[in-house]
């Protein structure tokens, strides 16, 4: 179950990537590096 899960996360991981436009991906990454410094 965990490696489909992880199979599953990489896939959407790379349509993710290939949808929005390296900008937007980079200020999304940044948002996420903040929220996981504050907790």
């Amino acid at each position: 179950m965990k490696k489909a899960q992880c199979a599953a996360f990489k896939l959407y991981d790379q349509v993710f990537q290939s949808l929005v436009p390296k900008g937007l991906n980079d200020k999304f990454l940044k948002v996420e590096e903040s929220k996981s410094k504050e907790g």
